[in-house]
Formats: C-alpha cells, sequence, structure tokens
C-alpha cells in the first residue's frame, strides 16, 4: 500500500526453537534441492560457497551470531549514540549432503 512502511526487521521475530532453515536452490531451475534445518544462528554474511564431489554437496562459510540480538545495535539510533554493542560473528563452515539434504554439517572458527 502507498506510504511510509514500517522498516522490514520490525516484522521479524527471533524463534530459536524452530533452528535456521538452510535452503539450496538449483541454480538452472530454481528448485529447492535441500532444505536442512541446523542449531539456531543468525547469519549476517555469505564468504564463500562451492559445490565439492561433483556437485553432491554444497559448502558454504557464513559470518555467524548465536542470536539476533545483533539487529537492534544496527537502529540508527543506537549507531549515532555510539552503542552497538558487541557484533563480533565468527566465519562457519556448513556442508549440506545434497543426496541426504537430511541435516548440514557445521565447523566453527576461532
Amino acid at each position: 500500500k502507498p506510504g511510509r512502511q514500517p522498516p522490514f526487521i520490525e516484522q521479524f521475530e527471533w524463534e530459536p526453537d524452530r533452528g535456521t532453515r538452510i535452503v539450496v536452490l538449483d541454480r538452472t531451475t530454481g528448485d529447492v534441492v535441500a532444505d536442512p534445518t541446523t542449531d539456531p544462528f543468525f547469519g549476517f554474511h555469505h564468504v564463500n560457497a562451492f559445490e565439492r564431489d561433483g556437485g553432491t554437496e554444497v559448502v558454504f562459510d557464513l559470518e555467524t551470531i548465536p542470536d539476533a540480538t545483533a539487529i537492534d545495535s544496527l537502529y540508527l539510533e543506537n549507531v549515532r549514540a555510539g552503542e552497538m554493542g558487541t557484533m563480533a560473528g565468527r566465519i562457519e563452515r556448513f556442508t549440506v549432503d545434497l543426496g541426504s539434504a537430511i541435516g548440514a554439517n557445521r565447523y566453527g572458527g576461532g
């Protein structure tokens, strides 16, 4: 509808009991080829992604934080006040086996 809309992120609700859903799409067809759920985390930035083992696995590196509390620190009033808090994430590698597509292996960084 026309007019000023609230920011999208205000519609976001953190529900850690649902885990984190990882959706892998076929680049040609757009079909979902895997849809595993892993332990809950919040991801900001994708760092790298590639196929491995003849396309039977998808590997991706993602900056993760344990929960979505960093979202509040990014509101403009908090940034202007210098109250961004600690937002340090860590780079983690995830591997999704497209054959089984039942889960994602997670390898943590430091």
